[in-house]
């Protein structure tokens, strides 16, 4: 028993970084909580603790990846038949040519099947003297955007579109899964230059100096920001970057339009996206896994559309212009459970004019000392 347990630990490390829970046979669920260190400058230091499967101990504080495992209970969806309950343009092949998108996540494992010979440019911004990691978030991520439609139900939202992932973790030498602030930095830098015209990040956590400046730079150049809005268990407080009021914020939902059982609530929640019990490409084939790190894609690619036919516009009017398509869920009108309602991608017509609903955003609270649970 213990040599299994230690082959698994191993197996399952990485994955563990990125609050991925593995479901086994026996119905038996291991539980992760690894510590992720994300220096500052100025010998200050976040660190990131990671959720484990016992949500309610799931850190609110520093930056955690929105994914969890799939513990049952709705119905099993793959990227396509996902991408029909946001009515998920036919063409997609045919109009995703030219498209630029950027991404901040973990590893990418361009040789899966699906993300073989798509156009993927992978970068690695790391600490000093750590080793990249590639992770199974990272390739679930990519596949959603620009999987290889030759793998079927697997195949990317926007498949001939171009991907350049930013891979911002990595192993230091005491085997710790870390992550700088200056590699967010960094990778924000690197996708400037690649003139993306999205960045999805599938990522969460308190704000800091460093994100806030990079995510702000990003939008002086015309550049759009799509985020998880969290896995926070319903917890009303703000989930970064999602909550930052130019960029744009996603929340999960199941096959019946169900709330993500650990979705944060909050009025920085934009939009509603499949997320929940979703196969997707995984280093070992694919797994099926939910998170409103999946449902961010889903914006992302509408965003990217939107984009190609009208041009730069800000995150404002593509709120705006998103929401007066958006099909409402739950209390109507614009809530904190599901922001607009569910994400409509054949919403291209026109723009409308420009109104930000949204309260203003809170003063950052910039980055502090933060000890591991």
């Amino acid at each position: 028993m213990k040599n299994w347990e230690e082959a698994t630990s191993k197996m399952d490390e990485t994955n563990a970084c990125f609050g991925i829970r593995k479901i086994f046979p026996a119905g038996l669920g291991l539980l992760f909580a690894t510590t992720v260190a994300f220096g500052v400058a100025h010998d200050t230091s976040l660190s990131v603790s990671v959720a484990s499967t016992n949500i309610d101990q799931h850190s609110t504080s520093g930056l955690n990846v929105a994914a969890f495992a799939n513990a049952g209970g709705s119905e099993i969806l793959t990227p396509f038949s996902a991408a029909q309950l946001i009515d998920w343009p036919n063409n997609s092949e045919q109009i995703s040519h030219g498209i630029k998108i950027g991404m901040i996540d973990g590893g990418v494992n361009k040789n899966h099947p699906a993300l073989h010979n798509q156009d993927i440019t992978t970068r690695e911004f790391t600490a000093n003297g750590a080793t990249p990691v590639q992770l199974d978030h990272g390739t679930a991520v990519a596949s959603l955007l620009v999987g290889n439609p030759s793998t079927g139900d697997l195949r990317g939202l926007l498949p001939n579109a171009t991907l350049f992932a930013a891979n911002i973790f990595s192993q230091d030498r005491n085997g710790r899964i870390i992550g700088d602030p200056m590699a967010f930095s960094n990778a924000i830098d690197w996708l400037i230059d690649m003139d993306v015209s999205v960045i999805n990040v599938s990522l969460t956590g308190k704000t800091n100096g460093h994100m806030e400046r990079a995510i702000n730079k990003a939008v002086e150049h015309g550049i759009l920001v799509v985020a998880a809005a969290g896995n926070n268990r319903g917890n009303s407080g703000r989930d970064y970057p999602g909550a930052y009021r130019n960029v744009l914020a996603a929340t999960a939902v199941d096959a019946d339009l169900n709330i993500y059982a650990y979705a944060s609530l909050g009025s920085h929640v934009d939009f509603a996206a499949p997320g929940v019990s979703l196969r997707m490409a995984s280093n070992s084939g694919s797994e099926v896994l939910s998170g409103t790190s999946f449902a961010a894609p889903f914006l992302t690619a509408t965003v990217a559309l939107s984009l190609r036919d009208q041009g730069a516009i800000n995150a404002s009017t593509i709120r705006t212009r998103l929401s007066n398509t958006a099909r409402d869920l739950g209390r109507a009108g614009l809530d904190q459970v599901f922001g607009y309602g569910l994400l409509d991608a054949t919403s291209n017509e026109g723009l409308v004019a420009q109104v930000d609903r949204r309260p203003s955003r809170v003063t950052p609270i910039g980055a502090r000392r933060l000890t591991a649970n």
